[in-house]
Parts: structure tokens; C-alpha cells; sequence
């Protein structure tokens, strides 16, 4: 899929939610993150922006392995 430019909006939702997943990260709050990359990925995708949807999917599985859930990430990981 041919890469396509994100929109003003589509922008200003990143801006919100990857600090978020980040931080989620650090918490180890795996429903929350769960939840952003959800949202990411429906923008990402749609857009063909495959790498940072990559990115903020390891965040999520980094997230997971924080949290203790190391099978969801064991499997995100390989997937």
C-alpha cells in the first residue's frame, strides 16, 4: 500500500495518543495500551503507515512484558 499523508487531525490524534502508549510502557497499564493501539491502528493502517503502526504494536508487547503478561507478549512479539 502506497504511503498516504496523514491529515491535520489524523496528526493531532498521534500527538495525543503515543505519549500515552508510552507511558503506558512505564506503568504497566496493558488495558490502556491495549486500547491506544486500537486507535493507532486504525489510522496507521488506513494509511499505510505499516512502520509506525510496528512500533507502537512493540510498545504494547513491551507493555505487556512489563505487566507480567508475558505470553501476550511472547506472542505479539513472534507474530
Amino acid at each position: 500500500m502506497k504511503l498516504q499523508k496523514l491529515t491535520e487531525m489524523q496528526k493531532n490524534i498521534l500527538r495525543e495518543y503515543e505519549p500515552i502508549l508510552r507511558k503506558c510502557v512505564n506503568v504497566g497499564d496493558l488495558a490502556t495500551a491495549k486500547r491506544v493501539v486500537s486507535k493507532l491502528q486504525k489510522i496507521l493502517r488506513a494509511t499505510g503507515h505499516e512502520t509506525r503502526l510496528l512500533q507502537a504494536k512493540n510498545w504494547l508487547y513491551e507493555c505487556a512484558m512489563e505487566s507480567g503478561e508475558l505470553n501476550f507478549a511472547i506472542s505479539g512479539f513472534m507474530g
